[in-house]
């Protein structure tokens, strides 16, 4: 869910940015600010959420309470997994973003595509560090980084210098890497519709910038207002340029016309400073928690032991217990100890397979006699202890052993009295699931320190204690996940069942979409037959035809004697029969005759648009179907 937390932080911050400059900042002529403070918030909103910062809080351990025999330290463990069947949303919105992604990625690329394959190989020439691009083309003038595109037929003189000024001050001024900028961050977070009104936003600054750099240049501002308006047509602009045609001319106008805003005015963008930090202080600081013991606590001789030092033989014990603690002695010296505190030799061998020594297995299977819990656990995979006597070169053992476990063990800070005890040091423990802190500084020798690496997380205890509440621990944590396994079992089964019977309907639905595309196959292939038979039809009786239905047993014909009057009446009887009849451009000679005609005839969607043309002379008769 990382992914999710950092897109909400991104548009958290972008929007901070999109407030303050539309509350503030947008009706000051301060551009040049405005675009600083646009494009530091899309780079502030990339950035910012990756930022962390790490507060330590510092516990006093209370010995007194009942749990503070077995201190957890872990600011990560691995939680309980229950086997669900329920829809995994994190995947599916995931997916639903990457789609998004995918298709505005596409998107973003056609426009690239599309804006090199206009300007490729048109004709070009430099002048005053300029390039100029003439094309042939309807199309608004525009400025791609240094090129300026344009079709100079479109233009008077004079308007056309007005134009190309204004492209040339979105050239110098480099507005192309904003619209990038602005369209790749649309990419990132096309979910977020305050992204889209922010490169909008941005847009509508760029045009105020130029124009102010173009009106500085021309000799009349007025007249520059009026190329403006007289400009603002419907030709057809690319995308991901500056144009010099937009939507806002009023806008635009306005900002030409209002009086130069003082520069102290901006000082209104550092609200987005404590807006930060607000933001960095709710959400980009974690909290690591360190336990200060309280006052040594003593290990009884029950405790069970936990590494170095395991003799080879037991007296009493039979051969396969000598081979198996031969085999432990010889493999693992760091983690044994000496079990003979028990003159038992029967309690001596039961000891051996029943205190937690780290074995080459994944798992420890451990099984307390002076709990007599009487059931084998899955525990700890290593147990490691330290204590006043642990010297520097046995930690360094330590940390190559658990290293070998896939076990990170870090320690600094070791401080020794003159009888050559520890007083102090400073662990920091990390595991693939799991990671702990741990300080202790005295003037007093520090108490023995039990660290227990499971999968459950890490543990840091002190007294046997620990043992009975890691073995209820892990009791209750197999207990939980039987039942969620029965449970997983249950809804998987039904899950199944809901799948067949949805299988089922697709099956049905997607019978009744074939009939569907076959009927309208047919319909199709007998309106081509009607078709061809209505153009063959026209051809020999000398008509041009416009096709408007499937049948040509009516229609109208229009030829050089066609009035107004009739065009008209022609218009209304075609729409009884469902044919849309629109024409336009009706030219005619002295003696009244039509000489050229544009008209476009529409029905069931299908769309048939024809200009008859005959250079002065009367057209010839045309049919019209329905």
């Amino acid at each position: 869910m990382e992914w999710i937390v950092y897109l909400i932080k991104s548009a958290g911050v972008l929007s901070l940015f999109y407030l303050i400059y539309i509350f503030l900042l947008r009706g000051e002529t301060l551009f040049k600010g405005n675009r600083h403070f646009l494009l530091s918030g899309m780079l502030v909103a990339v950035l910012f959420p990756l930022l962390k910062w790490t507060r330590v809080t510092y516990v006093q351990a209370d010995p007194a309470n009942s749990a503070g025999d077995f201190i957890p330290i872990a600011t990560e463990t691995t939680a309980l997994t229950e086997v669900s069947t329920s829809l995994p949303w994190n995947d599916i919105l995931f997916y639903v973003y990457l789609v998004g992604v995918l298709a505005l990625s596409l998107r973003f690329g056609f426009h690239l595509w599309s804006l090199f394959r206009l300007i490729h190989r048109r004709p070009r020439f430099k002048r005053q560090g300029f390039t100029y691009v003439k094309v042939d083309r309807e199309i608004k003038p525009f400025s791609f980084f240094r090129l300026i595109v344009f079709n100079p037929e479109m233009h008077k003189a004079e308007e056309l210098q007005m134009v190309l000024a204004h492209e040339q001050a979105h050239v110098r001024q480099l507005h192309s890497i904003d619209l990038l900028l602005s369209n790749l961050l649309i990419i990132v977070q096309w979910w977020n519709p305050l992204t889209w009104l922010y490169r909008k936003s941005l847009e509508e600054n760029l045009e105020f910038l130029a124009d102010h750099d173009t009106a500085q240049r021309v000799q009349s501002i007025k007249q520059y207002q009026l190329a403006l308006v007289r400009a603002s047509s419907s030709s057809f602009s690319p995308m991901l340029i500056n144009s010099f045609y937009q939507s806002f001319i009023k806008k635009r106008i306005l900002m030409l016309n209002k009086p130069d805003s003082k520069q102290r005015n901006f000082l209104k963008a550092a609200l987005i400073l404590p807006a930060l930090a607000v933001f960095l202080w709710s959400f980009n600081v974690q909290e690591e928690i360190q336990v200060i013991p309280s006052d040594p606590v003593t290990v009884g001789q029950g405790y069970p032991p936990a590494e170095a030092g395991l003799t080879s033989t037991i007296p009493g014990a039979d051969s396969d217990v000598q081979a198996k603690l031969a085999t432990t002695t010889a493999t693992y010296p760091a983690v044994a100890e000496t079990i003979a505190s028990d003159d038992s030799p029967a309690k001596l061998a039961t000891t051996y397979n029943s205190y937690p020594v780290a074995k080459v297995s994944s798992e420890t299977i451990v099984s307390d006699p002076i709990l007599a819990t009487g059931y084998p656990t899955q525990i700890s995979k290593v147990i490691v202890r330290i204590d006043k006597n642990t010297s520097e070169a046995q930690l360094k053992e330590k940390q190559m052993y658990l290293k070998e476990q896939g076990i990170n063990l870090d320690y600094d800070k070791l401080d020794y009295n003159d009888q050559g005890e520890l007083t102090g040091i400073s662990l920091s423990i990390s595991s693939d699931n799991a990671n702990s802190n741990y300080n202790i500084n005295g003037d007093e020798p520090i108490s023995e320190i039990i660290i227990s690496i499971s999968d459950n997380g890490i543990a840091i205890g002190s007294s046997e204690g620990s043992y009975r509440r890691a073995l209820e621990m892990q009791k209750r944590y197999e207990e939980r996940a039987a039942a969620a396994e029965a449970r997983g079992y249950a809804r998987a089964k039904e899950r199944e069942a809901m799948m067949a019977e949805r299988e089922m309907e697709m099956k049905e639905r997607l019978a009744a979409r074939e009939e569907e595309l076959a009927r309208r196959l047919e319909d199709q292939n007998r309106a081509r037959v009607a078709m061809a038979k209505s153009r063959a039809i026209a051809r020999t009786k000398d008509q041009s035809y416009a096709i408007a239905g499937y049948s040509s047993r009516g229609g109208v014909t229009i030829d050089k004697d066609t009035t107004d009057e009739e065009l008209a009446r022609y218009k209304q009887e075609l729409a009884r029969h469902g044919v849309e009849f629109n024409y336009k451009r009706v030219k005619r000679n002295d003696a009244g005759e039509i000489i050229s005609l544009k008209y476009t005839v529409k029905k069931n969607g299908e769309e048939s648009q024809t200009s008859i043309k005959s250079n002065g002379q009367p057209i010839k008769r045309t049919r019209i179907g329905y």
